[in-house]
Parts: structure tokens; C-alpha cells; sequence
């Protein structure tokens, strides 16, 4: 076998593994009976303590991003920070939330569920925004860490359940101007697994 068919095979390989992993919940404390008769949860998200992959944190991963793109080509650095800081303030809980309600329309999720009587907060702790290539050979997804909080509304400081989430990967085929869509992609499948593990463990 060539070394090339022998790289692309360890390659996908290793996807399918990080693929797998994905799925697993880790439950730190607590547990989810709570929501068991439950019909709305409010719904926060934090990145005060989002990491980047390779161990930076994300003031730094921007800086250089946008020194990076701004050297190619002038002003689309600037470019790629605005359209990153939509995706966490609109793109990225747009889609945790609208995969959420798909597969658990018993228990509708929104930021605008003040009146709920409990509050979730995806708390985001490492981001992978993804490899990229023109060919697609050798791209590897973007993947995300989130920690899943549940706290009474009325009393945010007493946690009731934590759980992590690993490595979830959304989409492989971006550039790097669109990291923050492949990121995205990654929320919407951390909903889908979060929402499985609720339905599992709430009763």
C-alpha cells in the first residue's frame, strides 16, 4: 500500500474515533431529575473562560488572526472579528437553540425564558475552529467543549447539575474567513447530544 493511502486511512481513522467520542457525557454533579416536569428552560451562554485548541486563549488567537488576514489582504482581518463575534452573540446560540427545540420540543429552550424556573448556561471551554485546506484533503472539523450548568433561575449561584461534553465537531468544508460557520456547526450537534442525554437521565 502507498504511504499517501496509508496516511489518508490513520487520517479518517482518527475522525471516525473523535467522531465517536463526541457522543460521551461526562456528569460531574448533580443529576437532571429536575426537569422531569419541566416545559421551558432559559438558557445563558459564557465564554469567560473559552480556550483555544492549541492552549491560547481567544484574545490572543484573534490578535493573530487578525494581523494574519489584515497582512493578505487589508481590512479582512478586521473582517474575520466582526463576523466571529456575531457568531458568539447570535450565530452560535441561534443554532444551539434551534437544534435544541427540534429534538426536544417538550422543553423549549430561550434566552427569553426569564419566567423559567430553571436557568441553563453553555459554558464554552475549548474551541478547535477547524483545519482548512482548497482541496478538502486534509481539512479536519471544527470542534467544541461545552460545560452544561442547570442552577434554579431565582438562585444562580447553587448548582444543581454539571455535565461536559467533549470534542463535538460540526462541519469540515470552511475557510478560514468562515471559521466561526464551521463552530457553529459544532453547537448545533453538542444540542442534539446534550438534548439525548437529558431525555436519558431526567425521569
Amino acid at each position: 500500500m502507498k504511504k499517501t493511502s496509508k496516511i489518508l486511512i490513520l487520517f479518517f481513522t482518527l475522525l471516525i474515533s473523535v467522531g465517536s467520542n463526541a457522543q460521551l457525557v461526562y456528569q460531574d454533579l448533580g443529576d437532571l431529575k429536575m426537569l422531569g416536569n419541566q416545559t421551558k428552560l432559559m438558557v445563558k451562554y459564557d465564554y469567560s473562560e473559552m480556550m483555544m485548541s492549541e492552549g491560547s486563549t481567544e484574545a490572543v488567537y484573534l490578535d493573530k488572526m487578525r494581523k494574519q488576514l489584515n497582512e493578505s489582504v487589508p481590512g479582512k482581518g478586521d473582517e474575520f472579528i466582526a463576523s466571529w463575534e456575531s457568531y458568539k452573540k447570535e450565530g452560535w446560540p441561534y443554532k444551539f437553540e434551534e437544534l435544541w427545540n427540534k429534538y426536544f420540543g417538550k422543553l423549549n429552550l430561550s434566552q427569553s425564558n426569564t419566567d423559567a424556573a430553571y436557568t441553563l448556561t453553555v459554558k464554552t471551554l475549548v474551541v478547535f475552529p477547524g483545519q482548512f485546506s482548497s482541496g478538502g484533503i486534509g481539512a479536519i472539523p471544527a470542534w467544541i467543549t461545552c460545560e452544561f450548568i442547570i442552577t434554579e433561575t431565582n438562585k444562580p449561584d447553587v448548582i444543581l447539575s454539571k455535565s461536559t461534553i467533549k470534542h463535538v465537531q460540526g462541519g469540515a468544508m470552511c475557510s478560514v474567513a468562515n471559521s466561526g460557520m464551521c463552530v457553529e456547526g459544532a453547537f448545533a450537534k453538542i444540542a442534539k447530544s446534550f438534548t439525548e442525554h437529558i431525555k436519558k437521565n431526567k425521569k
